[in-house]
């Protein structure tokens, strides 16, 4: 009996779902969410739909690949040609950094 009974009940969400669906998908608002772009950071554009396949194209690829390249390869602070005697390291900000006198020549890269 209980069985019976839970089996009409899925089958009653399922059409109501189905019902619901149908008229959601209809209106204005789920096609133009749908269709909204997006920009990704390798310079293309994808709707909401296409997330997934564009994240696995081979542009994206490419400039993720291109990317982790360069984050490998570019050093994000010289410890050996900079000096902390004359800075406070507890209290450092990037913004108490003094990029206007600072001799990035002596940077190793």
């Amino acid at each position: 009996m209980v069985k019976v009974k839970t089996e009409e009940i899925k089958d009653h969400l399922k059409e109501y779902m189905k019902e619901y669906l149908k008229k959601y998908k209809s209106t204005d608002e789920f096609k133009q969410r749908r269709r909204q772009k997006h920009k990704c950071e390798c310079g293309k554009e994808y709707s909401k739909d296409h997330k997934t396949r564009h994240y696995k194209s081979k542009k994206h690829l490419k400039y993720v690949e291109n990317l982790s390249e360069q984050l490998m390869m570019e050093p994000l602070y010289d410890f050996k040609t900079t000096t902390f005697d004359s800075m406070d390291l507890e209290n450092f900000k990037l913004t108490d950094f003094d990029f206007d006198n600072f001799d990035f020549d002596k940077m190793v890269i």
